[in-house]
Parts: structure tokens; C-alpha cells; sequence
């Protein structure tokens, strides 16, 4: 879905399901709408479990009809520091 000049994907809930997060304190948090996060991403099926964060990060979105769940946009990753 592309909006205001954001490409926003919104995963296929509940089966798969991603968290942009920051961490604080030695603990990770979800970062609020509209803020950048490191890419959590969980992926839930019957013969399949992955939980995993990525190095690139996204912008969590808020829920938009007709997906009931929060989507993410703009995935950057830094390559070659």
C-alpha cells in the first residue's frame, strides 16, 4: 500500500506478525506509530516457528481498513559499516 510517499506493507496476521523495536535498558520495546525501529518479526505456522530481529528498520504504522493490525514502511538496511 503506498502512502503519503510510504510503501506500508501489513503482514499476513496472525501468522506472521512484525514489531519494529529500539532497545533500552538491555530490553527491547515496540516503538510508538510513526517511529523507526529495529525489525522483529515472528512467523507462527502449524509446521513452522521463526522469531527473529533483523539489522534493518522499518516505521510501524497504525491499522488501516481493512487490516485490523499495525503494518510497517520505508525498510532500510545500513550495508558496510
Amino acid at each position: 500500500m503506498l502512502k503519503n510517499n510510504e510503501v506500508i506493507y501489513y503482514p499476513n496476521y496472525p501468522f506472521t506478525i512484525v514489531f519494529p523495536l529500539i532497545q533500552k535498558d538491555g530490553k527491547f520495546k515496540v516503538v510508538g506509530y510513526g517511529e523507526r525501529g529495529k525489525t522483529a518479526l515472528i512467523i507462527a505456522r502449524p509446521e513452522l516457528l521463526i522469531v527473529k530481529v533483523e539489522n534493518e528498520t522499518v516505521t510501524r504504522s497504525p491499522p488501516i481498513k481493512p487490516f485490523k493490525w499495525d503494518g510497517y514502511g520505508n525498510p532500510t538496511r545500513k550495508v558496510g559499516d
